[in-house]
Parts: structure tokens; sequence; C-alpha cells
């Protein structure tokens, strides 16, 4: 006979939720960067889950990225690994899982087997962490080509001197 792999569900649950010592901080799933320079951090929805808190809320497994932001333009975006958090990734603390948990609740039936073990950032995720290079590159350009219209006026102005 075999044997559910739901009904083993509460017990894996319960030794992730509670051996887990390793957390994000208070409100590191909605810290905001320094207006122009810095690193944040964020949680990206990668899958519902099957591991339910006490409360009876749904725990959604998410991807923990870091961005670097430069006069407030992104300008890398990579994918740290995983954790569980409430609402859809939209809660302030999370816990984080590591690779032997996350195997450990994919073989148990809690979390997606198709969730690959490394987490890779999606095409349009790597756009999004890096489109702050093409706004500095248009920028810097920008400055070229203003600072050589100035200079051509410059000498048209000293040549009619």
């Amino acid at each position: 006979m075999k044997r559910n792999s739901l009904s083993r569900g509460p017990s894996v649950a319960a030794a992730i939720l509670t051996l887990l010592l390793t957390t994000l901080p208070a409100g590191a799933a909605t810290a905001a960067p320094s207006p122009l320079f810095g690193v944040s951090e964020r949680l990206a929805p990668v899958a519902r889950t099957l591991i339910a808190t006490n409360s009876g809320t749904t725990l959604w497994l998410c991807q923990h990225q870091r961005q670097g932001r430069v006069l407030g333009l992104p300008v890398w975006r990579t994918a740290t690994g995983y954790a569980l958090a409430e609402r859809g990734c939209d809660a302030p603390r999370a816990v984080v899982l590591d690779l032997a948990e996350l195997a450990a609740a994919q073989r148990a039936g809690l979390i997606p087997a198709e969730v690959p073990e490394i987490p890779r950032l999606s095409l349009w995720q790597g756009i999004a962490g890096h489109w702050g290079w093409a706004v500095l590159t248009a920028l810097a350009m920008a400055g070229v080509w203003l600072r050589r219209q100035r200079r051509a006026r410059w000498r048209d102005r000293l040549a009619r001197l």
C-alpha cells in the first residue's frame, strides 16, 4: 500500500518551519534602497506551496533577489536563493531555505518538483535588473554630444572674431 505523500506534509512543514532559524530581517522583502546608491533585497513569487502556517495561511516559495542601484537606476540583479513567505511574497518576514530543505520539501510534494535547485532570473527579471546601464549610457552620450556642440559653437565664435 503506497502512502500518500501529502500525509507526510504537515510533519515536514512543521520541521521546516521550526528548524529554520535563519530568517530575513524584518522588512527585507520590502526594503527600499537608497534613492541614489545602494543594494536592496526583494522576494519574487515562484510558486504556491502546500505548506500552511498555524493560522491556516498558505506559504509561497519566493526567490530572494538582491539589486544594486546607481543614481536610482537598477544596474545589477542576482538571485541568491529561496525563501518561504506569506501573502504572495509580500510579507515583512521570510524563512530562508537551503538546498537540502528545498529538496526535502520537493520530495514530500510540498513544493513543485519543477522548481530548479539553483534559482535563476527570468529574461525579463534580468532586463529589469540591468536597464539602468542603458539610461546611464544614453546620459553619457548626450553629455559628450552637448560638449561637442558647445565646443563647436565656441570655435565658430572665435573664428568670427
